[in-house]
């Protein structure tokens, strides 16, 4: 039996989180506070398996929370929040350890309902019992690969879901100003919040970080995130290929259409990278490029928060590289080093 906390200064959202993650009958909630304070307390008598935590509260707030929880008692935190004006505090968070991020269920009556019922379960299923763990230490870009420079590069696409803010934070923050490619991102996130990521990551290092937009043409040294439910690929003739089709996975921004696109436009001088998250977004893909040339690398399992994507694609042969997050950045140096 998964024991959570529920942490939210709302009576009603308390209640309502509470309905959808008993609904599973392998997760308990063993307390509901309502206030920082509270759920501090409760953490010492309860010693739950995870915590819900909101963000905006009376008194502590949630990232003063969540601070100080990995400090007494390291514990699982899922951030669910409706405040998307506090999106910046949320990636604040996930560094100072908080797992990942989902956005407030509505009421059961309304039609988005079952879909963020699902996710919140899915969620705390996955993550309790993970070790918490703040930013992955900075990367080691002097690391010694056995990974030759590629000639006639175009394109990196890195794809990720949960425990990928801090993993791409970790690469990005490593690359310096005059990297000599574009680089897509398309991550697992919550509608509302894709604009403050793309400026976190841009925050963490040299490179512009923006989302993308359609048709714009795709500059070396700058990133590009998918917005919001949409998903992201590129064009033969290096443009952002934006695209509201069905979801792949059930996920929109997918990982497996931005792949798709890069094999399509550039084959084999496409550099792929699947990062952390759960299911198999993107596993399948990445082997599609790599039978045409493209350089493959997942992430490995010791760095990975959820080893879904990455483990199902080295499980199925697709990655040519298995590298932990802090070489990966140190991985695409050596791919365009002059």
């Amino acid at each position: 039996m998964i024991r959570v906390l529920v942490v939210d200064d709302s009576g009603a959202v308390r209640h309502l989180l509470s309905y959808i993650l008993q609904s599973d009958p392998e997760i308990s909630v063993v307390g509901r506070a309502c206030n920082g304070e509270e759920a501090l307390q409760m953490l010492e008598t309860l010693q739950p398996d995870l915590i819900t935590m909101d963000i905006a509260m009376p008194g502590l707030d949630g990232l003063q929370v969540t601070r100080m929880i990995m400090e007494k008692r390291p514990t699982p935190i899922v951030i669910v929040t409706a405040n998307r004006d506090l999106a910046g505090s949320t990636f604040k968070m996930l560094e100072a350890g908080a797992l990942a991020s989902l956005e407030k269920p509505p009421g059961p009556s309304a039609p988005e309902f079952a879909e963020c019922k699902s996710q919140l379960i899915s969620t705390v299923r996955s993550l309790a019992g993970v070790k918490p763990q703040r930013l992955p230490r900075r990367a080691d870009v002097s690391t010694s690969l056995k990974i030759q420079k590629r000639k006639s590069l175009q394109i990196i696409g890195i794809g990720a879901s949960t425990g990928g803010p801090q993993a791409l934070r970790c690469i990005l923050e490593a690359l310096p100003e005059d990297f000599p490619l574009p680089i897509l991102i398309t991550q697992h996130m919550s509608i509302g919040f894709t604009e403050d990521y793309a400026r976190w990551l841009g925050q963490s290092g040299k490179l512009p970080v923006t989302l993308a937009t359609a048709g714009e043409d795709l500059l070396a040294g700058h990133a590009y995130v998918a917005p919001d439910d949409r998903h992201l690929g590129v064009t033969k003739n290096h443009k952002a290929l934006i695209s509201d089709s069905e979801r792949e996975y059930g996920m929109r921004p997918a990982v497996s259409f931005m792949f798709k696109s890069m094999r399509y436009a550039f084959g084999a001088s496409s550099v792929a990278v699947l990062l952390t998250g759960m299911g198999r977004d993107g596993a399948e893909e990445l082997g599609e490029l790599k039978k045409v040339g493209a350089m493959t690398i997942a992430q490995d399992k010791e760095t990975s928060l959820i080893f879904g994507m990455p483990g199902r694609a080295i499980a199925l042969g697709n990655a040519e590289q298995i590298l932990p997050i802090e070489s990966i950045a140190s991985a695409l140096l050596q791919l365009v080093s002059a």
